[in-house]
């Protein structure tokens, strides 16, 4: 069995994925509340319910707040879902690749990026309350593959955004969270921050993580395209999860009891769901290995040339 994630919840450790134990695996829906001012963006107050489960998972998860102007025109936030991971060192945040083709659109349409920030704050064992400034250009948006096929999107971090989200209890999910093929999974879970029912202006922004149980489908509902580099899941329950919305570019995790302890590891990343959501209550996700091969093959010196595209 590879070095999967585990240890004691909830002991936080930074720099690092290994260490966290799952404790509760009820699943359903939990909301984690983080409110911005226009003025400072700064954190106004929480007000956090949740149980071990989404403790753990949103250790892992940094939502993007991104504010855009244009002439004569209201100010427009957008929010994506994305979660910290670390090859050989360096952190990056990982997504859907959709999320970012979406801010490519919306500056053709002649929108400006007015405002960028990372929300490190969703977990309840979080020090610092403001969000961390952000430079979306600088951190090279890319949709690394085939987007068609493979629905990843990535944002690179430098050392010290890297070393503000690890000062707040931030945990990248690292060579160690990487599935094998050896450990096969009891049960997945998604995590991220859905549109319905969090809040959204330019005075204020109120969050709600959530995590959801997941149950493997073992072909592809009529309502999503199928391809092999997906898998897919029923989502349980629906019944305060209206919509997947918001949701995309959030981990999915997969989780086994080994020796009497929960281990968990990243598996995919949430890219879509049926049109008729929650009347047919189906994703899809794109599978991590490759996203994982391909930032190795960058670590190693390959393909310099999709960086930024």
């Amino acid at each position: 069995m590879g070095n999967h994630v585990f240890a004691d919840h909830p002991t936080r450790r930074s720099g690092s994925a290994e260490g966290l134990e799952v404790m509760d695996l009820t699943g359903g829906i939990v909301g984690i509340y983080a409110g911005l001012t226009e003025e400072s963006m700064n954190m106004v107050g929480t007000m956090k319910s949740t149980t071990p489960l989404v403790e753990t998972f949103t250790q892992h998860v940094v939502p993007v707040y991104l504010e855009f102007t244009k002439s004569n025109e209201p100010k427009q936030p957008f929010v994506f879902t994305a979660f910290a991971i670390q090859v050989r060192g360096h952190w990056l945040l990982a997504t859907a690749g959709h999320c970012l083709q979406k801010v490519g659109e919306l500056r053709q349409q002649g929108w400006l990026l007015e405002k960028a920030r990372l929300i490190d704050a969703l977990s309840v064992a979080a020090k610092y309350l403001d969000p961390i400034p952000f430079d979306y250009d600088a951190a090279l948006p890319t949709v690394p593959l085939d987007a068609d096929l493979m629905d990843y999107g990535l944002l690179l971090l430098n050392d010290l955004e890297a070393a503000q989200l690890a000062a707040n209890g931030v945990i990248p999910l690292d060579e160690g969270a990487w599935p094998d093929e050896e450990t096969q999974p009891e049960m997945f879970f998604v995590c991220g921050v859905p549109e319905r029912g969090s809040k959204l202006t330019t005075r204020e922004v109120r969050l709600k993580a959530v995590s959801a149980r997941l149950r493997p489908l073992d072909s592809c509902p009529e309502e999503l395209g199928n391809h092999a580099l997906r898998c897919y899941f029923e989502v349980v329950p629906t019944d305060q999860l209206p919509s997947m919305v918001g949701i995309s570019g959030g981990p999915i995790f997969a989780t086994r009891v080994v020796d009497g302890r929960t281990k968990y590891w990243i598996w995919g990343v949430q890219s879509a769901q049926a049109a008729n959501f929650p009347q047919k209550p189906y994703i899809a996700a794109n599978l991590v290995g490759p996203l994982v091969r391909f930032l190795g093959e960058v670590a190693d010196g390959r393909h310099s040339e999709l960086v930024g595209k």
